[in-house]
């Protein structure tokens, strides 16, 4: 396994470890400055180089280049302001923070030992024989085949529906096929709402059109029937005529929106659980940085804490 790999491996760990400490804001690999990538590779060539390093040497080899860098001690990690809660030295951080610089060494020499993985063989290519098979439902499209059919009776062009979050929209007259809970919600507005026959209304029949005799021309009448016939078709289907049901693609749609929005609904909650650790001076340093708002000390704990997680709920999370 090659450095880069390394520092990679032993970064994911390092932030897996400090998530469970309740720090949630080291980004992942891909997605860290250069700066921060520069700093692990550090680390790793230290202990490739140094392999009997000890954590706490390897602590203080960071706390060197960190100096050299320009950075000082601060209770909340700013990375333009340079401040960092473990610019102290070894015997003066926190066990959960030393225990870091062990997970740190422990995956370098891990990977370092493990074995390399020989070439295999790969087999001649096969050209692949391609066969139709039938497209698989997703569990959604699923209930909507075997859902309950309910019809728009309202007036609204359209209506869409926002108190069950479907957003599905509908016309009036239009019928769409929606799974059963979602259905029994819909059916509990009658003035809106009724039940759809589960199979399609026969077309009415239309009346014959005259037949005109062999050799006279046809007459207004009898050339407009055809026509007229269509657009009575037509007009029993409503607003579904010749419409794809896009009724599957809507609800998925709409719960791909609702986790997103639970998604970010726990990640601010992770933040506030977070907020509600801290002291007073963290505090005062967190609001500053990320919200360029100061939050008074002579407040008590629980109010700082309080006025804090309003700016993380008002701004959202940093």
């Amino acid at each position: 396994m090659n450095r880069l790999h390394i520092a990679q491996l032993a970064h994911e760990v390092n932030r897996a470890y400090a998530a469970s400490l309740g720090d949630i804001f080291i980004p992942a690999w891909g997605e860290a400055s250069e700066a921060q990538r520069a700093s692990i590779l550090a680390g790793v060539d230290m202990h490739i180089e140094n392999p009997d390093a000890t954590p706490e040497q390897a602590h203080e080899s960071w706390l060197a280049q960190k100096t050299a860098e320009g950075w000082a001690w601060g209770a909340v990690k700013d990375a333009e302001k340079k401040l960092h809660p473990c610019f102290l030295p070894y015997a003066e951080l926190p066990p959960e923070q030393k225990a870091k610089d062990y997970l740190f060494r422990g995956v370098v020499h891990a990977a370092l030992a493990l074995p390399v993985a020989e070439a295999t063989p790969q087999p001649a290519p096969v050209t692949p024989v391609v066969v139709d098979a039938p497209v698989a439902l997703s569990a959604i499209a699923q209930q909507v085949v075997n859902g309950v059919p309910v019809v728009y009776t309202g007036r609204e062009q359209p209506f869409t529906d926002r108190l069950y979050g479907s957003n599905l929209s509908f016309f009036p007259n239009q019928s769409r096929r929606v799974p059963g809970d979602l259905a029994a919600s819909f059916l509990r507005h009658a003035d809106v709402f009724k039940r759809g026959s589960d199979v399609p209304p026969a077309a009415s029949a239309a009346p014959a059109a005259p037949v005109a005799s062999a050799g006279q021309p046809a007459t207004d009448a009898q050339a407009a029937a055809p026509q007229a016939e269509t657009a009575a078709t037509g007009a029993q289907d409503g607003a579904s005529t010749n419409a794809p049901d896009d009724t599957a693609a809507l609800l998925e749609q709409a719960a791909k929106d609702k986790a997103a929005q639970d998604t970010e609904v726990n990640r601010t909650q992770d933040v506030i659980d977070q907020v509600n650790g801290m002291d007073k001076d963290a505090l005062q340093d967190f609001a500053q940085i990320h919200y360029q708002h100061k939050v008074p000390k002579n407040l008590s704990l629980d109010n700082m804490r309080t006025r804090v997680a309003d700016l993380v709920k008002q701004f959202g999370k940093p």
